[in-house]
C-alpha cells in the first residue's frame, strides 16, 4: 500500500506540472501582442537535411571535413535538436544516437554503444571531450554523462560523435567511440540570457549567461548555473524487500544539488577557457552498508586552457594547447559496527580522491596539394596528483589507504590522407604512447572512402584503439581486507572492422547500413586470488570479447517543417572463453525522433521513442524489453523576449530498472516526470 500511495502522489503531481505548464504556452501564444520573425538559434525548424550535411566535422581527422569525407561512421547532434527534444542531460541526447543507450544507478551514469556498457567502468570506453579538451580524469576514467556533465547542454552549439576507434588520433580512452561536445560562443548570445526550471521530484534549476561581441572581434562568454532534485524519495529497492533488510523504501537516498561555471575569452586565433561542475548526491547504499542508510558523494571537475590557432603559409597551420585539470571527490559511507543484537552504532568510512594535471598539445596542418593532407602531433600530460584516500571518521582515524602515485604520459600521431580521384579518399595513421606505468602501445587506423556515385558514399575502415589502467585498477587496495593491487596490469585492446555505405534518397531525406565486428582483449575485470587465505580480489586481463552486428539508419523532411531520424542496430556481443552473453548488453536498439510543427510555426514539439531489448545483470536477473517515450512541446520566443517549453520524460509511465552494480542487482528508474522550462532575453 506504502509502494501504490507514493506511485498515485508522484503521478498526480506530474500531471498537475504538465498540464499548468502546457495551459501557460497556449496563453502566451494567445495573447493580441505579435511574434516578431524568431532568431536564428530560435529556429528549430530553420535546419534542414541540406544544412545538417553541411556542417563540417573536426573529431574524426582533428581538422574540418564534410560528414561524407570523413574516415569514420558521424552523428552530428545540433542544439535545435536539444531544444526540440527537452533533453536534460547529456545521456538523454547520447541515447537518441545510434547504437547509444545508457544506464542510471542513482549515482553516477554511463553510456555504452554497440553492445559493451559494463555496469561500474566509470564510462572509460567513451573519450569524452569538450571543444577537443579532455574530460576523462586518471583516477577512474570518468565520463560523465548525467548531472555531473561540465557543461549545461544550454551551452551546447553541437555534439560530434564518431564512431569506432579513434586512439590512432586522441589515445587513451577512444575505444569505442569519440564524443566531442562544441560550446556556442558569445555570437549566440549576445547579452543576458535567463533560463528557469521547475519540475517532477522538486527539480529546480537557474542559469544566467552573459554574451558579448566587440568591435574589434574579441568576445567574452561568461555562464553560472545551480539545479536541485529531491530525487525518489523514498526510493524503492526490491532487493532489500528480497534479502529481508527492510522495507524496500530508501528514505532520502535520490537527492542531489550542483552548480556549474563557463568563461571563453576569444580574440583571433587565441582562446582562453575555464570550466568547473561541482555535484553533492546521495544514493543508494554500498556493499555491507544499512538497508535503510543513503551513501553521500561530492564530485568536481575544473579545467583551464588556452588555445592557439595560426596559419604559417597557405599550406600550414598550427594548433596548441596548454591545460590544467582537476577532479575531486569524496563519499561517506555508514557502517554499522554493532554486535548482533545491539543497537545500531554507525561508523563512517570517508573515501577521497583528488587529481590534478597539466599538459599541452601541438599539432601541425599540412595540404601540400589540394588532394593530400596530413596532420602530426605530439601530446604530453604530467599527472602529478593522483591521491586516494580512505579511512575510518573514527577517535582517531583509522587510515586503510593513503597514496599518491604520477603518471606521465607521451603520445605522437601522424595521419595522411590522400585523394588520388574526387571520389576516392584514402586515410592511413598511427599513434605512440609511452606510459611510464606499463610502457609503449601503438595504435593504427586505415580507411578508404569511395563515392560510387554523386549520391552514394562506401566507406571501409579499420582500427586499434586501447584503455589503459587507470589509477584506480592499479594502486587502489583497502589494507588487506579484500583487495590488492596487481602492478603487471595491461591495457585493454580493440580491434574494429567496419563497412559503412551512405546514400541520398532524393532531395529531402539520407540513409545508411553499416556492418561492424569488434574484438576485445585483455579486458580488466576482478579476480579472487585462490593462492590468497583470505580470498582476496585483485583487477586482472581476464576476458576476451567479440562482438558483431549491423545498423541502420535514416533521416530527412517529410514535409518542408518536419523532421525525422529514426535508426535501428543490432549487436551480438559475447564473452569467448565462456560464449555467453555480455552484461547490460541488448541486442537491439531502435530510436525514432520526430519534431514538428503543431500551431503554425509558433508551437513546436519533438517526440521521441527508444525500444532497448532484454538485458541482463550482474546477478544473473533478465530485465525484460523496454519501450519508452518522450514528448516536448516549445514555444518560440515571444517578442523575441521569452521562450517557454515543457517536456515529459517517461510519457506512458513505464515501471522499469537498469542494471547496477555492488549491492543492488538492478535499480528502480523514474517514472513520468515533467520539466517546464522558461527562457528569458535581455
Amino acid at each position: 500500500m506504502m509502494r501504490m500511495g507514493f506511485l498515485f502522489r508522484t503521478r498526480q503531481e506530474v500531471t498537475n506540472h504538465a498540464c499548468c505548464a502546457m495551459v501557460m504556452a497556449f496563453v502566451m501564444l494567445a495573447t493580441g501582442c505579435p511574434a516578431s520573425e524568431p532568431a536564428a538559434d530560435d529556429d528549430l525548424l530553420n535546419l534542414n537535411l541540406e544544412q545538417l550535411m553541411s556542417i563540417p566535422v573536426y573529431t574524426a581527422a582533428k581538422r574540418a571535413q564534410d560528414t561524407s569525407e570523413a574516415p569514420s561512421s558521424v552523428t552530428i547532434v545540433t542544439a535545435q535538436e536539444v531544444r526540440a527534444y527537452g533533453w536534460r542531460t547529456l545521456a538523454d541526447l547520447l541515447q537518441s544516437v545510434p547504437g547509444f543507450y545508457a544506464i542510471n544507478p542513482r549515482t553516477y551514469g554511463f553510456a555504452g554503444v554497440r553492445g559493451f556498457n559494463r555496469p561500474g567502468d566509470f564510462g572509460g570506453r567513451l573519450l569524452l571531450l569538450v571543444n577537443g579538451h579532455r574530460l576523462n580524469d586518471p583516477l577512474y576514467d570518468t565520463a560523465a554523462v548525467v548531472e555531473d556533465f561540465i557543461l549545461d547542454l544550454d551551452l551546447v552549439d553541437h555534439v560530434e560523435v564518431v564512431r569506432g576507434p579513434g586512439s590512432a588520433l586522441y589515445g587513451n580512452n577512444a575505444f569505442f567511440a569519440v564524443i566531442n561536445v562544441i560550446t556556442k560562443q558569445a555570437g549566440d548570445f549576445d547579452g543576458f540570457e535567463a533560463r528557469g526550471e521547475l519540475g517532477s521530484l522538486g527539480t529546480r534549476r537557474g542559469r544566467l549567461t552573459w554574451g558579448h561581441r566587440a568591435e574589434g572581434g574579441s568576445e567574452l562568454l561568461v555562464s553560472a548555473s545551480a539545479f536541485r532534485s529531491e530525487g525518489q524519495n523514498p526510493l524503492h529497492v526490491q532487493e532489500f524487500i528480497d534479502t529481508g533488510a527492510g522495507d524496500g523504501l530508501l528514505r532520502d537516498g535520490d537527492d542531489q544539488t550542483g552548480r556549474r561555471l563557463m568563461a571563453s575569452l576569444r580574440r583571433g586565433g587565441l582562446v582562453l577557457e575555464g570550466f568547473y561542475a561541482g555535484r553533492t548526491k546521495n544514493g543508494p547504499p554500498a556493499w555491507g552498508m544499512p538497508a535503510d542508510v543513503p551513501r553521500r558523494t561530492f564530485d568536481a571537475r575544473s579545467f583551464l586552457e588556452g588555445r592557439y590557432e595560426r596559419a604559417l603559409s597557405a599550406s600550414t597551420d598550427i594548433n596548441a594547447r596548454l591545460y590544467y585539470d582537476r577532479y575531486s571527490y569524496w563519499g561517506n559511507y555508514p557502517y554499522d559496527i554493532a554486535a548482533e543484537g545491539q543497537p545500531r552504532d554507525l561508523l563512517v568510512n570517508r573515501d577521497e580522491s583528488l587529481a590534478e594535471s597539466v599538459g599541452g598539445e601541438l599539432q601541425f596542418n599540412w595540404r601540400p596539394s589540394p588532394k593530400h593532407t596530413a596532420v602530426l602531433g605530439a601530446e604530453y600530460r604530467d599527472d602529478f596528483r593522483q591521491s586516494m584516500r580512505n579511512y575510518d571518521l573514527s577517535t582517531p582515524p583509522f587510515n586503510w589507504l593513503d597514496i599518491n602515485p604520477q603518471t606521465h604520459v607521451t603520445g605522437f600521431y601522424v595521419q595522411d590522407e590522400y585523394r588520388p580521384a574526387a571520389h576516392l579518399g584514402l586515410t592511413a595513421g598511427v599513434r605512440l604512447d609511452h606510459y611510464d606505468s606499463f610502457g609503449d602501445v601503438a595504435n593504427p587506423r586505415l580507411a578508404c572512402v569511395l563515392g560510387a556515385d554523386d549520391v552514394t558514399t562506401l566507406k571501409l575502415l579499420y582500427g586499434r584503439a586501447f584503455r589503459a589502467p587507470n589509477a584506480y585498477e592499479f594502486y587502489y587496495e583497502d589494507g588487506g581486507l579484500s583487495s590488492r593491487i596487481n602492478p603487471d596490469l595491461k591495457p585493454e585492446k580493440i580491434t574494429t572492422y567496419e563497412v559503412v555505405a551512405e546514400r541520398r534518397l532524393g532531395p529531402d531525406w539520407r540513409a545508411s547500413v553499416s556492418g561492424f565486428a569488434n574484438e576485445v582483449t585483455n579486458l580488466i575485470g576482478e579476480l579472487q586470488d585462490p593462492e590468497s587465505a583470505g580470498g582476496l580480489y585483485y583487477p586482472a586481463n581476464l576476458d576476451r570479447v567479440r562482438a558483431t552486428g549491423f545498423e541502420l539508419q535514416a533521416e530527412g523532411q517529410p514535409s518542408a517543417e518536419v523532421f525525422a531520424r529514426a535508426s535501428f542496430t543490432y549487436t551480438h556481443a559475447e564473452d569467448e572463453a565462456t560464449d555467453t552473453a555480455l552484461v547490460n548488453s541488448p541486442k537491439y536498439l531502435g530510436k525514432l525522433n520526430l519534431s514538428t510543427p503543431l500551431v503554425g510555426r509558433w508551437l513546436l514539439a519533438g517526440l521521441e521513442l527508444q525500444y532497448v531489448s532484454a538485458r541482463t545483470t550482474t546477478g544473473g536477473q533478465v530485465l525484460p524489453d523496454l519501450w519508452l517515450a518522450n514528448a516536448t512541446v516549445y514555444a518560440r520566443r515571444w517578442r523575441d523576449v521569452a521562450a517557454l517549453s515543457v517536456s515529459i520524460h517517461n510519457l506512458f509511465d513505464v515501471d522499469y530498472r537498469d542494471p547496477a552494480i555492488g549491492a543492488l542487482d538492478a535499480i528502480e528508474q523514474d517514472g513520468r516526470t515533467a520539466l517546464a522550462t522558461l527562457r528569458v532575453v535581455f
